[in-house]
């Protein structure tokens, strides 16, 4: 689905902290209603949809309220008489699984709630597929107020804005408030009522308009899903259209960055734009904290690999003979073999890119986005691995080289990591799905920038059309990694940092930004990582 709205508003929640704030301080909110007379009935209700939620998970003091579990907030609200309906995906994942039976087993036999488990089918078999969509309803006097964001409910994502030992989780969501409050309920009536046959169905009469908030803004809502009467996947061409239109900056923060159509929009804007400052950041490859991540790591080697050769200082290319190293003044022409077979290559190096081969940038974008849309998805990831760089160099020699043959890369950084200085250097795991262009539009939602999200599983996004809102969200995310960081000055301290750790101790407890290079990743880590099969679902 892709639904626009006007006249809304939005509050940007930084990490764990601050959203579970908001999230306790709505609760409480509808909570007091029921101190007096009983609400009118439909007047105040909560409605939550996550991927997964534990019920232990601790939700901190605020003012008038003290710290409590969530499973014993929703009891007590529930006990108030406040109607309470849960949608948990229903996964195989252990953690998933675990966590549902026990939300479950909390909140049995309270009067008031319902517990729905979605079992999320998609349009083609896929053993990893999962509903990922993270929503936060609460209805108080006929107020709607609806939480998205990256953050499941769990005591691992509670996190300060200052990420210590304990707390290395980064994260966010936004609060959102006005007409786009009734999409996000249309969605989850519409997903509470798929194949519902435990629960009485809500229908869409019952669920009253959220009010026009003054001075709002467009808040368009879009999703991926692959399970609704018209499959969507109405993300991913939001997200192009907007690096399209970028002029001045591309912020993106994220776990992975590795959907081969994102990742070729943005090397093509780099190559023909790079005046546009082009900004990722993820966890460090070297990232132990969570288990898995050697697979995400793998995969955007060859993301760094592409973005990097958009604007190639120098690289070497090893073969059996001896290694040609070239600079980006002898390379007479640089291409990328297509990530489509037997399609033409995309010109993203070399001395010039003109119009021709800025039209066929474009039309191969496109030729690529629909390629890889459905069960050929696998296939592109797949491909990725096979991709080679082609080259001419001025003296007339030539090579194709595949990209894991390709070494000592020297290019301007475009992708960049969080370190956190404390008795051992560590980096904080960036769990956050937010973009931002040119301090226009920001995008915050659950979708990771991946094939899946883009492509099958449950997603959700929400893009916020207000320059005052994405400034503020750009200038609190950039002030949170290091006080005073731009866009006009991030490459300049995040290289400085970089250099300043082998020279001169940095300060304990402080975020640095650092840039990431060739050789911060692994490629090499496939077999240590379990399997063949999973790093194409991602």
């Amino acid at each position: 689905m892709q639904q626009r709205t006007l006249n809304n508003t939005a509050d940007f929640l930084l990490d764990g902290d601050n959203f579970f704030a908001r999230f306790h301080q709505e609760l409480t909110a509808i909570e007091a209603l029921y101190a007096g007379p009983a609400p009118a009935a439909g007047s105040a209700y909560i409605r939550l949809m996550f991927w997964k939620a534990e019920p232990n998970t601790m939700l901190p003091a605020i003012p008038g309220q003290v710290a409590r579990t969530v499973a014993a907030a929703l009891t007590a609200l529930a006990n108030a008489g406040c109607p309470i309906r849960i949608m948990l995906w229903q996964g195989l994942y252990p953690e998933v699984r675990n966590a549902w039976r026990a939300f479950q087993n909390a909140l049995n036999g309270v009067a008031n709630v319902e517990i729905y488990l979605d079992p999320y089918g998609s349009a083609f078999w896929n053993p990893a597929q999962s509903m990922h969509m993270k929503v936060a309803l609460f209805r108080a006097n006929n107020v709607l107020t609806g939480l998205v964001g990256g953050l499941n409910i769990g005591n691992s994502y509670m996190s300060p804005p200052a990420h210590t030992v304990a707390h290395y989780w980064h994260d966010g969501g936004c609060a959102l408030q006005g007409p786009v409050c009734d999409t996000l309920e249309d969605l989850w009536r519409r997903r509470w009522n798929v194949a519902n046959n435990q629960h009485p169905a809500v229908a869409a009469s019952l669920i009253p308009q959220a009010p026009a908030m003054a001075n709002g803004f467009p808040v368009t809502i879009a999703t991926t899903e692959t399970d609704a009467p018209n499959t969507a996947r109405d993300i991913r061409p939001l997200i192009l259209d907007q690096i399209d239109r970028a002029a001045r900056y591309i912020y993106m923060e994220n776990q992975v960055m590795t959907d081969p159509v994102i990742v070729e929009a943005l090397a093509q804007k780099i190559a023909r734009q790079p005046h546009v400052r082009v900004i990722i950041v993820v966890p460090h490859p070297l990232n132990t904290s969570m288990g898995s991540y050697a697979g995400y790591s793998y995969m955007m080697y060859y993301t760094y690999m592409t973005l990097a050769l958009a604007n190639v200082t120098s690289v070497t290319a090893r073969r059996w003979r001896p290694n040609v190293n070239m600079t980006r003044t002898q390379i007479a022409r640089g291409e990328l073999s297509s990530l489509i077979p037997g399609g033409n290559s995309t010109i993203i190096s070399g001395n010039n890119i003109g119009r021709t081969e800025f039209r066929r940038n474009r039309q191969t974008l496109a030729n690529l986005l629909a390629n890889v849309s459905g069960v050929n998805g696998g296939r592109a990831l797949a491909w990725s691995e096979q991709r080679t760089f082609n080259w001419r160099l001025n003296d007339g020699t030539t090579g194709q080289t595949k990209f894991k043959n390709l070494s000592n890369i020297v290019a301007p950084p475009v992708m960049y990591s969080p370190i956190v200085q404390d008795n051992n250097r560590r980096w904080p795991y960036v769990h956050s799905k937010i973009a931002l262009f040119d301090d226009r539009v920001a995008f915050v939602g659950s979708s990771n920038w991946t094939f899946r999200s883009m492509d099958y599983d449950g997603e959700i996004t929400a893009m916020i059309e207000d320059p005052a809102t994405a400034t503020a969200i750009r200038t609190q995310i950039f002030n949170h990694w290091e006080a005073g960081l731009t866009p006009v000055n991030w490459l300049q301290r995040a290289t400085t940092n970089f250099n300043n750790f082998g020279h001169a101790p940095p300060v304990a407890g402080q975020t640095y930004i650092v840039p990431l290079q060739y050789n911060d990743f692994h490629w090499w880590s496939l077999p240590a990582w379990g399997t063949w099969l999973l790093p194409r679902y991602f």
